[in-house]
């Protein structure tokens, strides 16, 4: 078949090409599609979360508000960065309080208790740090899941954490992979200063919140507990 030929007649795609192209972008796939599809909108969300969390008391409504868009982003809707990151912020302020700041202030307590136990410098202190950095770990993937409901379901606070808490279990293998991900993205941000000075403010910190967006909005659509 010639050039021409190929022009007006182009060949059939294979059967394989065709599930491949048919089947839905989940995952990895979906990350990296949504990646490539929006990267100046999680450039600006990224900037605009930096700057409402200078003032600390607005973390659990920050994440909240940026989970919210992060979703819209999952979904692959048109997304104004600015004009809905303030809707998402008027709308769940009160919720991302109730539910967020408990979330917020027990991961600082872990991460406390790491550093504390840690300067005892005794075998006991070693093992109780070992474990706050479980719970830690543990607690980090778990907020994708905690502010995905916040902005995405009515469930009570309670009903948030244990749901949150299982489907860390439940998803085992996504929720390492997001902390992999995860841990990736804040060593190069981190540990490469001043070469990357540039990676957290910019962009790092949406695409951590577009992994567990993904991973949560997933996880969420087969396995949330009423």
């Amino acid at each position: 078949m010639n050039f021409t030929d190929r022009i007006v007649n182009p060949p059939e795609p294979s059967l394989s090409q065709q599930e491949s192209a048919a089947r839905p972008l989940t995952g990895i796939r979906l990350f990296g599609h949504l990646v490539c599809a929006y990267p100046w909108v999680l450039v600006k969300l990224n900037v605009l979360f930096v700057i409402s969390c200078i003032p600390i008391v607005t973390i659990p409504v920050a994440l909240a508000a940026m989970t919210d868009v992060l979703g819209m982003v999952a979904e692959r809707r048109m997304v104004f960065v600015w004009r809905d990151y303030r809707s998402a912020w008027r709308k769940l302020w009160k919720r991302a309080y109730v539910v967020g700041a408990p979330y917020c202030v027990t991961m600082l307590v872990a991460v406390i208790g790491v550093r504390f136990y840690l300067g005892l410098d005794s075998s006991m202190g070693v093992a109780f740090a070992g474990i706050c950095a479980i719970f830690t770990v543990w607690g980090f993937v778990a907020g994708a899941y905690v502010f995905a409901m916040v902005s995405g379901t009515a469930l009570r606070a309670s009903q948030v954490w244990r749901n949150a808490a299982l489907l860390v279990m439940a998803r085992f293998q996504s929720s390492l992979l997001v902390v992999v991900f995860d841990v990736v993205v804040l060593a190069v941000g981190v540990v490469l200063l001043p070469w990357t000075i540039a990676v957290l403010p910019l962009f790092g910190l949406s695409l951590i919140g577009l992994a567990g967006t993904v991973m949560s909005k997933e996880g969420m659509a087969a396995l949330v507990l009423r």
